[in-house]
């Protein structure tokens, strides 16, 4: 049986001027034996979780040959993505898990993994405060 999680984290500051603050945590992404960090934000509005094809090829998976599907997101209607499975760790409390996630190219452009609720939100009690500038990540 795994220990309880309960993160507290600040929000980060992202953009200077105007300062914009959003709640970011680092992931590590494995697949098979190759496997980084990066930085996902906390996307409510996402019902999957979203990695660039950039972070995707690094890693070696055979996205182009996995099931199709379309998502609106990314100011685009009709953007393709491909149903990956993924080995995430949240690393603050290095909590690893597996998940089904989308692999696309409209992610590329993005700065930051989008952790959506196929992915991330469905393994996880989360509390924003974002007057506060501050996120809980629980876990019972």
């Amino acid at each position: 049986m795994r220990p309880p999680i309960d993160l507290h984290l600040r929000y980060s500051l992202v953009h200077q001027k105007p300062e914009i603050w959003a709640p970011i945590v680092q992931i590590g992404l494995r697949h098979g034996k190759k496997s980084f960090g990066a930085m996902g934000l906390l996307d409510t509005g996402s019902s999957w979780t979203i990695i660039g094809t950039k972070y995707a090829d690094p890693l070696r998976m055979d996205w182009r040959n996995a099931e199709q599907m379309t998502f609106i997101g990314f100011g685009n209607a009709k953007n393709v993505g491909h149903k990956m499975r993924l080995t995430l760790v949240l690393s603050a409390c290095k909590y690893v898990w597996e998940a089904d996630v989308l692999v696309s190219e409209a992610g590329n452009p993005f700065p930051f993994i989008l952790l959506g609720h196929q992915g991330f939100f469905e393994n996880f009690d989360v509390t924003f405060q974002t007057r506060r500038r501050y996120l809980r990540i629980q876990k019972d």
